[in-house]
């Protein structure tokens, strides 16, 4: 429901009645506990991939700051094969579980080499990252899964059969996509934004990370004391001004959507509908990334494919998934998703102007504040590029968005 001045006084009751409450939330912060997991092979120099992501580390290595829980080591190295090929394990608080992987020489293999168009899309051997197109891979004498990854771009998977001596070519033609973002403004103190939540999330899922988007904002009212908001006031106020959002849920669709929560679930689907169809301006691609407990890096790619003047890339720093023990609202809400935390290097985001063809690399790094709980493995990266309020045409539009959880 969107509430405008000079709205009657029926209308303002019937708000606070049905939308919202001005009952504080209760501040509560989630434990964060870590260990650490030890990585060793019987040959030096694999490369180390926890939960299926490349970690940047070489055996031997420590793995810190890891969360308390259970996860997946791989080891990587050419023309070796490792065993096991994976190894699942408990991670505990401040306890350190060691692994160990023995290499074993591939003695029949074959050459595989990939390109794509666009190039530099990510390549995916049997669900590990090898690198980037154009990328030649030496595979052993066998079945491979291959997947090529690109951002703005949709996936695509092949089966490639390798032979002992083989040198084979793959070469794939990638479709462009838009990735449609949803900017959604929350409270702890709203009741309808429970059942909004709900709706929201089972079409984000339905449609899947290529192509839907998330930012979740959260207002200071009805509750002032909602903790998530408190966490990132400046971004947060800054986005609620931009959109001048007067209650709460609200939704805005790749800027020029706005949705309440009436009819919402038939409205944000036509939305989704209208945006797919629209051709996006730009190719947006977050490369080099990488999360620590004190810092969030990377680069945000922008290539230009019409005329972009007045545009702004805004980059965001959200946690994928956010737990409280007990509600910090009386909306008896424990679970918030894609919860916005910062924007680099501020709200105001960086201008850009560029002709059809253009490139430009933006490199953002997210220092952690030491006074926050943030859970370093549902970090993620949100790159908006979007016209400038004052634009001539389509002002606040979001010409295209990228994040880090694709590729």
């Amino acid at each position: 429901m969107k509430l405008h001045r000079g709205a009657g006084l029926t209308l303002l009751m019937l708000l606070l009645v049905f939308s919202c409450t001005l009952e504080e939330g209760k501040l509560i912060v989630p434990e964060t506990a870590f260990g650490e997991i030890m990585v060793t092979s019987d040959i030096d120099s694999a490369r180390i991939f926890l939960d299926y992501q490349d970690s940047g580390l070489l055996t031997p290595a420590l793995l810190e700051d890891v969360p308390v829980g259970r996860h997946v080591v791989q080891v990587s190295r050419d023309n070796y094969r490792s065993t096991p090929d994976s190894i699942a394990v408990q991670v505990q608080e401040n306890t350190r579980a060691e692994v160990a992987f023995q290499m074993e020489a591939i003695l029949r293999a074959g050459y595989l080499t990939v390109t794509s168009a666009p190039d530099s899309a990510a390549v995916i051997a049997d669900g590990l990252l090898r690198g980037f197109t154009p990328l030649t891979l030496f595979l052993e004498e066998g079945s491979h899964d291959i997947e090529l990854r690109k951002g703005s771009h949709l996936p695509q998977t092949f089966t490639r059969q390798i032979s002992d001596g083989d040198s084979l070519a793959l070469t794939a033609d990638l479709q462009l996509t838009r990735g449609v973002l949803v900017e959604h403004f929350s409270n702890t103190g709203c009741i309808p934004c429970v059942e909004t939540d709900r709706i929201l999330e089972d079409i984000l899922h339905e449609k899947g990370s290529v192509t839907a988007l998330s930012i979740g904002y959260h207002a200071n009212f009805p509750s002032p004391g909602d903790p998530m908001y408190l966490t990132s006031q400046a971004g947060n106020d800054a986005r609620l001004q931009f959109y001048s959002v007067a209650a709460a849920p609200t939704i805005y669709v790749d800027g020029v959507v706005g949705l309440g929560s009436l009819n919402l679930e038939t409205r944000l689907r036509n939305a989704f509908t209208t945006r797919e169809q629209a051709a996006p301006g730009a190719i947006v691609e977050i490369f080099d990334f990488a999360a620590s407990a004190d810092l969030v890096t990377g680069r945000v790619r922008v290539e230009a494919l019409q005329n972009l003047s007045n545009v702004v890339l805004r980059i965001a720093l959200i946690e994928r998934a956010v737990n409280f023990a007990t509600p910090p609202g009386i909306n008896e809400m424990t679970y918030f998703f894609d919860v916005f935390r910062r924007f680099y290097p501020d709200p105001g985001g960086v201008i850009l102007s560029l002709s059809p063809g253009e490139r430009q690399f933006v490199p953002f790094d997210f220092a952690i504040p030491g006074n926050v709980n943030w859970q370093t493995d549902q970090l993620q990266v949100v790159a908006l590029l979007q016209n400038a309020a004052g634009a001539s045409s389509a002002p606040k539009e979001v010409i295209q968005a990228a994040w880090t959880l694709y590729p």
